[in-house]
């Protein structure tokens, strides 16, 4: 039974102590209830929540009862209270998807599906009130309910409203069997306003109260409230206060100065704790809240946490109103112990908005540095509360401008006009404030200067902040620290992803590991370990990885984490463990889990590596190349990328070309790149398969015995090394380097580089070491092109291309042959134009990948 007591709807608000029965209404309700949505709509005052509320009591069936405001106007804040207070009420089991969802941006697009799965999993069918539902300005939260209810989960939403919402659409009523409370029916009818008035001691102004207000709940109370209290001394005075005074009766017709102000005080809090009462409320605090408890201002709603007393919203409103105008000396102090307490409540939107209402926008600071994760969940709210800072705030406090950038735009951020202006003058700025300030101020800003950083394609500059941001953080003491809890494990994720752009593994890993240590939820740990899982697929520790993804397959929670931006490297590095398998199949497959995110993620260099690598397996490298050419150019208007991915990129473009037989075109693109592991291995293959072993072998050495924890490249390197040494003669060194690539390649769990080099050069080398490799090599795809004698070579141009291999004389050609030397350049030129080569290094090397000179005469490579 869910915490709701025997009715069975938990947290439904006290009722007020001076309540008018309605039985024939909560009747009707009772009939309606049947349906599954009900709507009750009314004006502000009209009585819904005590209706339903009288209802709930009575209801038997099990539910929660959710009260709405302002921080659940956007769809993942709505989603948020409403998962937490069927968490609260224990109205499904503990193996519920809703116990491991945790509403935000990472599942927007899957969060019906959640959400279904989730409500579908109690074991009886409950209720879901949802009181003052007009505070819902997110249209998609509308079509969530409609598309719950019509999908057959088995939950019924009862809703109360001041305004008509798409639910109320004739299609959608007709799709959805709804029942509609209309406002008329709320009307207090003649016989129940003589039963308030008897209940106020005002039994003889029940006919003209009536007349008055026709039967409106809150003007109703509020005149036979001042009858009764003596403020007003006939039943014309008291209507005509209250006429008078609209909606901010309550104050006005209050004949006591210290309730009034306790009103004014705590209207600003749109969820009233107790303590914040004290603190705020003045001495008398306890007594004056019980007596707006009494007077029907408003109702306590009790949960599993502390409960809170919420004043009638439409009054609340006008209550503040009149705060702001009459004790605006009061309205800064109020407003920053509300704004405390929520945070520490959990609610750091609400404290947001409650700094920027005041302009304390040093508070508003301190507020995002503490709770930094959370503020970004609510992406589109956080940025709404920026977007009312003035700019020149924003200037003072640079920080705030760069969270505004990251959270406002982070779906199209890279696209966005005026981009570059935006992050220049926002680098500048940060750079004025780096002079001085506190150790977190240091911290805090060189964070946001290297988010600016890489959101303008500065990655050389953001790899020198990286480092001075870590310098940073290691001079922070324990209450800098707690200053920035929020953004310290974004720091070090932040870090770590910056140190992985610049090919800097063993750095990124350090951080992820501190980053581990210090993640504040569940998405900060699946980012961490994602990032963790793609580092170590990198460097191709398979061993290690394996166990790893295994896991990580077996996580339950957060629900809806696979697909996600935030789970990214766990897609990247199952694509790489598939690939390892040559299943480019299932590498595509984890890759297509990313598509939603290519737009805006920093990683689109590996998942163009990853496509045109699956290519590449599958043994259609001209696909692959395809491919790659297609995502470059789907990226090209958005900011330059590090030196290390346009590295990645080359060389991945290099090694499809390779495949394809192109292995001049593979050299050229070579050619403007820095010398780098990534790109000097590349190189040693592409000198290797056009004959030239001995620039092989100096590209290839320095990689395979490098200390670098980089076990697929070394591996890799060490095969070139063996192709390469075996070549030249150098036997021992062959066999050493292939006995140790083949050792790497069974203690890391690895096989792709065995794909690397051409096949006759891989088994050369193998059976030269006495390597066994029928089983090595079992189930590994050959690459390269195969054997092709259907070139459009003659007899005689085959004849001079075997004997290349031997001199490059022409004079000798031309005597071993017995024709003149035009002839043999005449052939010369024959063979490099047919075989789309520019030298005798570059001819012998199509020729060995083609086994163009197999079978013949003239000494192998």
């Amino acid at each position: 039974m869910p915490a709701g007591g025997p009715s069975g709807i938990a947290f439904v608000p006290r009722l007020p102590a001076e309540l008018i029965e309605r039985d024939e209404l909560v009747q009707q309700v009772e009939r309606a209830a049947g349906h599954p949505l009900m709507i009750v709509r009314g004006a502000a005052g009209g009585g819904k929540s005590t209706l339903l509320a009288s209802w709930a009591k009575r209801h038997p069936r099990s539910g929660v009862w959710i009260g709405l405001d302002r921080s659940a106007s956007d769809r993942l804040g709505f989603w948020r209270r409403v998962v937490d207070g069927v968490l609260d009420a224990r109205l499904v089991p503990d193996s519920s998807v809703l116990h491991e969802l945790v509403v935000s941006m990472e599942v927007d697009g899957r969060l019906r599906t959640l959400l279904g799965r989730g409500l579908s999993s109690a074991t009886e069918p409950i209720t879901v009130v949802l009181d003052d539902f007009h505070e819902v300005s997110d249209e998609s939260v509308h079509e969530d309910i409609h598309w719950l209810l019509e999908s057959g989960v088995t939950v019924q939403f009862v809703i109360a409203t001041r305004t008509v919402s798409l639910l109320e659409r004739p299609d959608r009523m007709a799709r959805v069997d709804t029942a509609l409370i209309r406002p008329s029916a709320l009307a207090f009818r003649r016989d129940e306003v003589t039963a308030a008035a008897q209940l106020f001691q005002a039994k003889e102004a029940a006919e003209e109260v009536h007349r008055a207000f026709a039967g409106w709940p809150l003007p109703t109370r509020a005149a036979l409230i001042q009858l009764r209290d003596g403020t007003a001394a006939t039943v014309e005075e008291a209507i005509e206060r209250v006429r008078d005074v609209g909606g901010s009766f309550v104050v006005d017709l209050v004949d006591d100065t210290g309730y009034g102000n306790f009103l004014l005080r705590t209207s600003v809090a749109r969820r009233l704790s107790r303590e914040l009462t004290i603190e705020v409320g003045g001495p008398d605090a306890e007594a004056h809240l019980a007596r707006a408890e009494h007077e029907g201002l408003g109702s306590w709603s009790e949960g599993t946490s502390r409960g809170e007393f919420m004043l009638h919203p439409y009054l609340r409103e006008r209550l503040e109103q009149k705060f702001v105008v009459r004790l605006p000396e009061q309205v800064a102090d109020v407003r920053r112990a509300y704004a405390r307490e929520r945070a520490e409540r959990g609610d750091a939107l609400e404290a947001a908005r409650q700094y920027v209402a005041i302009g304390d926008i040093a508070a508003l600071v301190r507020l995002v540095r503490k709770n930094y994760a959370e503020l970004v969940r609510a992406r589109d709210a956080f940025s709404a509360i920026l977007d009312s800072v003035d700019e020149s705030e924003l200037r003072r406090h640079p920080e705030l401008l760069v969270y505004q950038l990251v959270s406002s735009h982070s779906d199209a951020r890279v696209r966005r006009p005026g981009l570059a202006r935006m992050v220049s003058l926002t680098t500048a700025t940060l750079y004025a404030r780096l002079g001085g300030g506190e150790p977190a101020d240091r911290v805090s800003l060189l964070l946001a200067l290297l988010a600016v950083q890489r959101m303008g394609g500065h990655f050389e500059q953001a790899t020198k902040t990286a480092e001075r941001l870590v310098s940073a953080l290691g001079l922070l003491d324990e209450g800098n620290r707690e200053e920035l809890r929020g953004v310290i494990p974004w720091a070090w994720t932040q870090l770590a992803t910056t140190f992985i752009y610049d090919e800097q593994l063993a750095r990124a890993e350090e951080c992820l590991q501190i980053a581990l240590d210090v993640a504040d939820g569940p998405w900060a740990r699946v980012h961490t370990e994602s990032l963790q899982g793609l580092i170590t697929a990198m460097r191709g520790d398979l061993t290690t990885l394996q166990p790893r993804l295994a896991a990580a397959r077996h996580r339950r929670g957060p629900a809806g984490w696979r697909g996600t931006f935030t789970a990214a490297g766990y897609h990247l590095a199952e694509a790489y463990e598939a690939l390892e398998r040559f299943d480019g199949g299932a590498a595509r497959q984890q890759l297509d889990e990313l598509a939603p995110h290519e737009p805006t993620i920093e990683l689109w260099p590996l998942i163009a590596r990853m496509r045109g690598l699956a290519a590449l397996v599958d043994g259609v490298p001209y696909l692959g190349l395809q491919t790659l050419a297609a995502d470059i150019a789907a990226h090209a208007d958005r900011p330059s990328i590090s030196r290390a991915m346009t590295t990645l990129l080359a060389t991945t473009r290099a090694e499809l070309l390779l495949a394809d037989g192109q292995a001049h075109r593979a050299a050229e693109v070579l050619r403007p790149l820095r010398r780098m592991p990534t790109a000097d291995l590349m190189r040693a293959r592409v000198h290797l398969v056009l004959g030239d072993d001995g620039a092989a072998l100096g590209y290839a050495a320095p990689v395979a015995w490098s200390e670098e924890n980089i076990p697929r490249a070394k591996a890799e390197a060490l095969l070139v090394v063996a192709a390469a040494s075996h070549r030249l003669n150098q036997t021992a060194d062959a066999r050493d380097a292939a006995e140790r690539a083949v050792a790497l390649l069974g203690r890391f769990s690895l096989h792709r580089p065995l794909m690397t080099l051409p096949r006759r050069d891989l088994v050369a080398v193998l059976d030269a070491a006495g390597i066994a490799h029928e089983h090595l090599l079992e189930g590994v795809p050959n690459i390269f092109p195969p054997s092709r004698r259907d070139w459009s070579l003659t007899a005689a141009e085959l004849r001079v291309l075997a004997m290349l291999e031997g001199t490059s004389r022409i004079d000798e050609l031309a005597a071993q042959l017995g024709v003149s030397a035009n002839t043999v350049k005449s052939h010369l030129r024959q063979i490099y134009r047919k075989l789309g080569v520019r030298s005798r290094n570059e001819a012998l090397g199509v020729a060995g990948l083609h086994g163009m000179t197999a079978d013949r005469d003239q000494p192998s490579d």
